[in-house]
């Protein structure tokens, strides 16, 4: 159990400046003792950490190869050989944290895989929801980092939104394939060379 102390005048004339640490105690007593009478009375359903049920074994894995085999995907990078996708799905002893969760609840199967000790690659897939990367596209004002696009192999309405350059390779690349969305973001390895590699599979 921790506490945290919010200083709001911290930064402009800190208001604690001569309150000593008893003080400070004798204030914080009152809602610490209604925050213990409330963990008292929980139940251990509610005090346990949140879970959810472990997904089937491989089903993302599948997903993201019916999208990018892992052999294409090292061809597109350059490298020999790259291992099967990541099993993201939480087992029933993970620790399910908060970002997993949204992901999940949002529709995101996220596709990753290691390229060596330092390095790894992947992308999200949004099934059946391609306006994302629309609306991405007409929020962009004059002055963005990102810019609108589209790639060898995308047709009609489908479009990249991207922040990638010729000098910057490992970027966030948002793009349209048919319905879906699909996001690749990378510190390590080439985002448009992902974003080809999957676009060439599907035609």
């Amino acid at each position: 159990m921790s506490i945290m102390v919010h200083d709001p005048g911290l930064a402009v004339g800190d208001s604690l400046v001569g309150t000593s640490t008893d003080d400070i105690l004798a204030k914080l007593t009152p809602a610490a003792a209604a925050l213990f009478t409330k963990i008292q009375s929980a139940t251990p359903a509610q005090i346990n950490w949140p879970t959810t049920p472990a997904r089937a074994h491989g089903a993302e894995i599948a997903a993201c190869s019916s999208f990018l085999k892992t052999t294409s995907l090292a061809s597109a990078l350059g490298v020999a050989t790259i291992p099967e996708y990541a099993n993201t799905a939480p087992g029933p002893t993970d620790i399910v944290t908060l970002e997993s969760t949204a992901l999940s609840k949002a529709g995101f199967i996220d596709c990753w895989a290691e390229i060596s000790d330092s390095a790894r690659a992947g992308f999200y897939l949004l099934l059946n929801n391609a306006a994302v990367v629309d609306r991405i596209a007409d929020s962009l004002g004059p002055d963005s980092q990102e810019h609108v696009g589209k790639l060898s192999n995308q047709v009609g309405a489908e479009k990249t939104v991207s922040n990638c350059s010729s000098t910057q390779t490992a970027c966030d690349l948002w793009f349209t394939l048919g319905d879906d969305a699909i996001f690749v973001s990378s510190t390590s390895s080439d985002s448009t060379a992902i974003a080809r590699a999957i676009i060439d599979q599907a035609r």
